[in-house]
């Protein structure tokens, strides 16, 4: 069920309210809980099974990852058409991205609207008789949704029921505005949308899964400074099942990102792709010695629905060697120690984490 986040603006005499605007009725958005959760039940519902693709047409929407250059072997061995007309589409390509920029991100307070009517009926006073009752009318069939109020007034007017509304705030929402809710309303109620990883999983099919012996195997060449076989794990990376290797690919993005980015290579044309696949994983921030770190690697891997054991596990080495060691300074001889297992998945993260088949 969708909730509101309703506006209206409070204007004042004094400390008393004596008119609430709810001209901004139609300015509404919708409240949501957790972008996280939104974008893949968004995924699960759209179109995932298109059967054949032979001498198909496709409509590519913005912000795909899906490379141009990888779509043409689905060009050459299928036979599909990219076309510009969407109505004229067999099928449409849509991306997770796609749908995560119409998520908004608000620092200003929110409230339930059943607490601020519970809370409004013990500040009667704060109000004019006339203004109490048009809020309350205002409220009273919106009590599952959400109302963010706007008042201007002097520093040296208070007023309860404002000051009241501190204790029931809620801070940094996320919302979508009715209009991009309309657009996502209309792709899952149309049956010919395929989300972009269907055509990776195609594309990749043929191409060879890394392996965990073939993963450390290019962690010592990437730091072997040999510039042959940096230029070798390059085209490993780039020319595997990225889908069915994204942990191994992307951890050796994304921890040794400020090596390989001097590669040879770095400009072909198939490690060009593998860094707009990857393109969430350059990462401009290295410190090996912060938490903070580790987490976003893990965070993105989550959200590109990649999360593994093994990146846990591998992750979960990293913070406690490099973090916890690092600054607790635990040596052998130490009078404290850690244990490592004590870095482990959260529990609330459990339902994310795809068993690796290596």
């Amino acid at each position: 069920m969708k909730q509101l986040i309703h506006k209206c603006k409070f204007n004042f005499t004094n400390s008393i309210i004596t008119e609430v605007d709810t001209t901004v009725l139609n300015d509404k958005d919708i409240f949501v809980k957790d972008p996280d959760s939104f974008t893949e039940d968004f995924v699960t519902g759209i179109n995932n099974n298109p059967g054949s693709i032979q001498d198909k047409s496709f409509y590519r929407y913005p912000k795909l990852t899906l490379p141009r250059q990888k779509v043409d072997i689905l060009k050459e061995k299928y036979n599909i058409k990219i076309i510009r007309a969407e109505e004229k589409a067999d099928y449409k390509i849509i991306s997770k991205k796609y749908i995560t920029d119409f998520i908004g991100y608000n620092y200003r307070a929110v409230y339930k609207v059943e607490e601020v009517l519970s809370l409004l009926h013990n500040y009667k006073t704060s109000f004019t008789k006339d203004s109490y009752q048009e809020y309350e009318d205002f409220l009273q069939d919106k009590q599952n949704d959400y109302i963010g109020n706007d008042h201007y007034y002097g520093n040296n007017h208070r007023n309860s029921f404002i000051e009241g509304l501190s204790d029931i705030s809620i801070y940094s929402t996320y919302h979508i505005s009715e209009s991009n809710f309309a657009v996502i309303d209309k792709i899952n109620a149309e049956k010919n949308y395929i989300y972009e990883n269907l055509l990776s999983d195609i594309i990749y099919e043929d191409l060879h899964v890394l392996t965990h012996e073939e993963y450390i195997n290019a962690k010592t060449m990437i730091k072997s400074g040999d510039d042959d076989n940096l230029n070798l794990v390059m085209e490993l990376l780039s020319n595997c099942n990225v889908n069915k290797s994204f942990d191994y690919v992307s951890m050796l993005f994304y921890f040794y990102y400020d090596i390989i980015k001097y590669s040879k290579n770095w400009g072909s044309v198939n490690v060009k792709t593998l860094r707009k696949t990857l393109d969430d994983f350059a990462s401009p921030y290295n410190n090996k010695n912060k938490g903070v770190y580790y987490n976003r690697y893990l965070t993105l891997l989550k959200k590109h629905g990649f999360l593994t054991e093994f990146a846990i596990k591998e992750c979960s080495g990293y913070v406690y060697h490099n973090v916890i060691k690092f600054h607790v300074n635990i040596q052998e001889d130490s009078i404290l120690t850690i244990n490592k297992a004590s870095v482990k998945l959260n529990e609330n993260q459990k339902g994310y984490v795809l068993t690796k088949e290596d």
